[in-house]
């Protein structure tokens, strides 16, 4: 993705809410559909990654890059592990001679807290991963 220029709506700590100038015919080919909140605006909203280096404060321009995002790591822990766990916890479930209705529970329970685990500490997770915004240096124009 090449570098796009938007500016800051809001910054909280490691994220910022960024703002691009989008034109209406656009959106269908966007490749940022899937984290924009565009509703009905010539305006695309979406979040980055600001690196904690960087000083960026609200109003300001700032350009923003995409990050290789590990797709086997969102596999992983998206499908691969969370299935993994309903099937242990069913197979112990049983061998605990757990009701069925008590098995049924507790399997799909327990990926549901491994969701939401994954959910609070997303930001560690996949901190390296996604749009990143930083300044723009000015002095080479």
């Amino acid at each position: 993705m090449e570098n796009l220029t938007a500016t800051v709506i809001s910054v909280d700590y490691d994220m910022a809410v960024v703002e691009l100038d989008v034109a209406d015919e656009t959106c269908d080919s966007c490749r940022l559909a899937s984290v924009c909140s565009r509703p009905e605006s010539s305006r695309c909203r979406f979040e980055a990654w600001v690196e904690p280096s960087e000083c960026i404060v609200p109003g300001m321009k700032v350009g923003v890059t995409a990050r290789n995002f590990s797709w086997s790591r969102a596999l992983i822990l998206g499908l691969a592990v969370p299935l993994t766990l309903m099937i242990v916890s069913a197979i112990a479930a049983s061998w605990g001679r757990l009701p069925d209705a008590l098995t049924a529970i507790v399997s799909i329970a327990v990926p549901a807290g491994f969701y939401l685990l994954l959910y609070l500490l997303r930001r560690r997770i996949f901190r390296r991963s996604g749009l990143i915004c930083h300044r723009l240096d000015f002095s080479n124009k």
